[in-house]
């Protein structure tokens, strides 16, 4: 389903940052360029682009507007990087926790209401 895919999207980046997290704040922190908003743009938009396409056609599909879909695709990285972020620093839940909360807060911003 589409939920389930968007959850194996959200497990595989927190399952990346959990196997390799200095690595992960290396590359997120933009190692030694000075460039961090291009650094940082330049990671996003490749995933973005893939994730924009997808959102465009599902909204497509149900008569919703599909310009909204590269804007909603920058801010599903964003939220993941910056919870991913937190999570790292502070170590509040498990990663199943994160994926769960994060799969939820997304599904329904994106799916419109209550996830299920």
């Amino acid at each position: 389903t589409p939920r389930t895919r968007l959850r194996g999207l959200v497990a595989a980046y927190v399952e990346v940052v959990d196997n390799d997290r200095n690595l992960y704040l290396f590359v997120t922190a933009s190692g030694s360029n000075v460039d961090r908003i291009g650094h940082a743009l330049r990671l996003a938009d490749r995933s973005a682009r893939p994730i924009a396409q997808l959102l465009a056609a599902r909204r497509a599909e149900t008569g919703e507007d599909p310009e909204v879909a590269l804007t909603w695709a920058y801010g599903l990285i964003g939220a993941l990087q910056f919870v991913t972020h937190w999570w790292l620093r502070d170590g509040a839940i498990s990663p199943d926790e994160l994926v769960e909360h994060m799969t939820e807060l997304l599904w329904s911003g994106v799916g419109g209401g209550r996830a299920r």
